[in-house]
């Protein structure tokens, strides 16, 4: 499947009225949807692409695909941000030890809140990076995911 990602961006600020961080890398209302550059650190390989990310009601989906345009996870997040289902997961990241850490940081991405910024909390670390995103940082695991807005993509 080839997946071409166009279009504006268009996000909202990094705090919003719902109380979470993540909030800022969901489409702002009435976009369609978000997209921004991934990056995932870990000990010995690194993961690059584009995070989709689609708000229904109030459910979230999301799809990382790499610069080649093969899909390397999906993931849906709960209502209530309380469960992340991962979904369609590259066969390098299926397995239950790194499907629990992804889910797991996921929905600690999802429920984090202004408080929670630069403050360890569970060994993770959310930050604000220099690109206007969010890094987020699993201490324990030495993981770092860096969200980043999209280079030469307009915003609105």
């Amino acid at each position: 499947m080839l997946v071409i990602l166009t279009g504006c961006r268009s996000v909202q600020p990094l705090t919003s009225a719902d109380g979470t961080l993540a909030a800022a890398l969901l489409p702002a209302s009435g976009a369609p949807a978000a997209q921004w550059q991934v990056a995932i650190s870990m000990r010995q390989a690194d993961l690059t692409g584009i995070c989709l990310l689609k708000t229904d009601a109030d459910t979230v989906r999301g799809t990382l695909v790499n610069e080649f345009g093969i899909r390397a996870l999906s993931f849906i997040v709960s209502p209530g941000r309380e469960k992340v289902q991962l979904r369609e997961l590259a066969p390098f990241l299926d397995h239950w030890y790194i499907r629990r850490t992804l889910r797991d940081d996921l929905r600690f991405l999802f429920r984090a809140t202004p408080a929670d910024l630069g403050t360890p909390v569970d060994n993770r670390l959310i930050t604000r990076n220099d690109r206007r995103g969010l890094t987020l940082t699993n201490v324990r695991r030495g993981i770092v995911y860096e969200f980043s807005p999209m280079a030469g993509v307009p915003e609105e």
